[in-house]
């Protein structure tokens, strides 16, 4: 059998292959998401995550901070946390004192519960991006381009399409909550590790049957 991440994969295998994807298995993962850490590490907070960025020192990655640094960060307030491995010995240019490059952390969590949203300016790649299903686990509203979302079931309450540096500042110029249920209720019916589960029981069954 064919498995595929998204109907983007599906429609590559067939036009390269001549092959029909026989199932599409989103990304997913176990849901770390925990209320009462959530709640003691944004009492413990002594720093303001407005915008958070996750990923590792990747073409995609960096150039995508790169581009939100150089075109959205100079008109909009706030500070831009950039998280992920190698991230801090890259050579950014245009850096300020809001913006500040992490790289390693011990635990993502601290960022998450903390941060106002989470941007995810990508404009190339393949597949679905793992830190899209994991925003989504901490409940946050993410902004993000057309790449970003490859391959998501799209709820314009809790994810925001943003392609143009105008419309990333617009949607960063607005009010939002540090905790979407919305997120949540997306990350537990489609990418969370029981989700996936069910999927593949159900193919499971099916196919049995057919056999």
């Amino acid at each position: 059998y064919n498995i595929t991440l998204n109907r983007r994969d599906s429609n590559l295998l067939k036009h390269f292959y001549g092959k029909d994807s026989d199932l599409e298995l989103p990304t997913s993962f176990d849901d770390k998401f925990n209320e009462q850490k959530r709640v003691e590490l944004i009492r413990n907070c002594n720093e303001q995550i407005d915008y958070l960025f996750v990923g590792v020192a990747f073409f995609a990655n960096i150039q995508g901070v790169q581009w939100l640094i150089d075109n959205v960060m100079p008109k909009v307030s706030g500070n831009l946390y950039v998280i992920g491995k190698g991230m801090d010995h890259v050579e950014f240019k245009n850096l300020n004192d809001r913006i500040r490059i992490k790289g390693f952390v011990d635990d993502l969590s601290f960022y998450y519960y903390n941060a106002t949203c989470v941007v995810s300016p990508i404009f190339v790649g393949g597949g679905m991006k793992t830190k899209t299903a994991e925003a989504l686990m901490f409940g946050k509203q993410i902004i993000g381009t057309k790449e970003a979302f490859e391959g998501y079931v799209i709820d314009d309450s809790c994810m925001c399409e943003c392609n143009t540096a105008d419309e990333f500042i617009c949607a960063l110029e607005r009010d939002h909550k540090p905790l979407k249920t919305a997120s949540r209720m997306l990350f537990n019916t489609y990418y969370s590790t029981k989700a996936s589960l069910n999927l593949l029981m159900k193919f499971f069954k099916d196919h049995e049957c057919r056999s």
